[in-house]
């Protein structure tokens, strides 16, 4: 069974003084703080805590951590500079800090200049902003004073103090001691989220039966498209775990959705027909509505379930990731250097709370494999439209084709409800049933009113689930993505070398990204309502 656990990486931002009184007497209090760090998300099972430094690689405290850090071979760095590279690098007097400087810089794997500032004072202080704004936890060598100038890093520390970011800080002089501010901690939702990821359990047989299928399919493309199947093995090796478990977390979350939301809307339809039912049927039977008192128990504990479980936020949020896994397999196979194939910092899910998604998928995005431009460009050409443009251009027109029908169906079926409904109150006016001389219950009479009554709360029960599902949209929404997908895949086919056929892939992701943005925003307001 292929591994499929994803870790949990940490930001710690970093600042600290340039003149450090000891460094290899500092360096095992900041490993003390490192680890710290790591208790702060370590309280979740199934879930590995790597590191994620951003230091713009000062001299002093700004190197110090990063190589204490680095020591772990899960570390990973980013590096902000405050200005460009050989602006900066006047900063440093000796030809060994300049060095130092070097071998640091070449194991981050993002590097970002800040915009251009009037002083260097102010580059600084917009970067130590910078470093808060995108760390979880602010480690700081400090000697406690306020900051001798802009950008100092009593200043940063203050930053990250109002921001309510944690802040762990060792003093910059003996005996350097290590203060915790806990600040609002660290936003504990990506951490559960992914923990839950790792945990879910999926069968062994159906990841391994679904994985082989869509191996076979994409290597088939493969052949076709002239590339060697052991040459695309590591990228489906890579990915297909992965996606196939996102994939089957929201059919099983989707599936739920589904099932509870049906149940809602007809529950409360079930509730009319019952209370009709024993007014009309059966008078003297008055306990009857406890069945009804029983029904709008059940709405409310569907209605309770629903969303405390967030079937629809889960089932959203899976479906969106396994789709950025899918993807990734194409993007990875053309060599994109950055982090992520839409940027490493943001899901564009839609809301902060789903920052879980982008750290999940930049995990997944770390271990690619190498890409395969040495296949040729006709080779990965058609190798991207057919098997990944061309085909996602396929199921969406599968994909309006099957709302549509659905919208159909329910729609005629909420017809056929009102003019079953209109009959049997025409009918009943016309009084075609008569009254029964007997003074029976069981009459045509009644049977014409339980109708006209029960038919209309059904019809409601379709309409809501109708409108909750939305056919309607999503079918126009499928049909309109469809066109613009082949248009890119012929993009792709014309693609005269790797450079434009990276650019040409990247519009395709960032296009069907932002068509999953849609659909994610329009589903996240049907969320389980009480329907009476």
């Amino acid at each position: 069974m292929a591994n499929t656990t994803i870790p949990y990486r940490l930001r710690i931002g970093v600042t600290g003084h340039r003149q450090l009184s000891d460094h290899d007497a500092l360096m095992a209090p900041v490993q003390d703080a490192l680890n710290r760090v790591r208790e702060l998300a370590s309280r979740a099972d199934h879930l590995p805590v790597h590191l994620h430094i951003i230091s713009p690689l000062a001299e002093g405290a700004d190197r110090l951590v990063a190589r204490a850090a680095l020591a772990d071979e899960n570390t990973v760095l980013s590096a902000p500079l405050p200005m460009p590279l050989e602006q900066y690098l006047e900063d440093f007097k000796t030809d060994e800090s300049k060095s130092e400087f070097h071998e640091l810089l070449d194991r981050a794997t993002h590097v970002t200049v800040m915009p251009e500032s009037e002083t260097s004072d102010e580059a600084y202080e917009i970067t130590g902003k910078f470093v808060v704004e995108r760390s979880d936890v602010l480690i700081a060598l400090w000697d406690g004073k306020p900051a001798r100038g802009q950008g100092g890093t009593g200043a940063v520390v203050e930053h990250a103090r109002q921001a309510g970011e944690p802040v762990i800080w060792v003093s910059a002089e003996p005996p350097y001691r290590i203060e915790f501010e806990p600040g609002d901690g660290i936003d504990r939702e990506p951490v559960d989220r992914i923990a839950s990821f790792n945990k879910s359990s999926i069968g062994t047989s159906k990841m391994r039966s679904e994985i082989e299928r869509e191996s076979r399919e994409i290597v088939n493309e493969s052949q076709t498209a002239e590339i060697e199947p052991a040459k695309i093995q590591p990228h489906l090796e890579w990915i297909l775990p992965y996606q196939t478990k996102a994939d089957a977390i929201a059919q099983r979350y989707q599936a739920l959705y589904f099932a509870f939301s049906t149940v809602l809307f007809l529950t409360a339809a079930l509730a009319v027909i019952v209370i009709a039912g024993q007014l009309l049927f059966f008078p003297d039977y008055p306990k009857l509505i406890w069945i009804e008192v029983g029904l709008m128990v059940t709405l409310l504990a569907i209605l309770y379930l629903g969303r405390r479980w967030q079937l629809q936020r889960m089932w959203l949020s899976h479906r969106f990731l396994a789709e950025r896994f899918r993807a990734a397999l194409y993007i990875g196979v053309v060599d994109q250097e950055d982090s992520s194939p839409a940027g490493s910092e943001s899901t564009r899910a839609g809301a902060s709370s789903d920052d879980w998604l982008g750290r999940a998928f930049e995990e997944v995005w770390r271990q690619r494999p190498r890409p395969l431009v040495d296949q040729g460009i006709d080779h990965l050409r058609t190798f991207l439209a057919s098997a990944w443009v061309q085909n996602q251009a396929d199921y969406h027109q599968r994909a309006a084709h099957h709302n549509e029908r659905r919208h159909r169906q329910i729609s005629y079926a909420i017809a056929a409800l009102f003019g079953a409904t209109l009959l049997a109150a025409m009918l009943h006016a016309l009084e075609i049933g008569g009254h029964d001389e007997h003074g029976s219950v069981i009459s045509v009479s009644n049977v014409l009113i339980m109708l006209a009554l029960s038919l209309p709360a059904l019809a409601g029960s379709l309409s809501g689930i109708r409108a909750q599902r939305e056919y309607e949209r999503n079918a126009a929404n499928f049909n309109a993505m469809a066109p613009v997908l082949r248009a890119i895949a012929d993009r792709i086919r014309r693609a005269p070398d790797v450079s434009t056929l990276r650019l040409a892939s990247l519009e395709a992701e960032s296009t069907m990204l932002e068509e999953n943005q849609d659909w994610f925003t329009v589903m996240k307001f049907h969320d389980f309502e009480l329907h009476v």
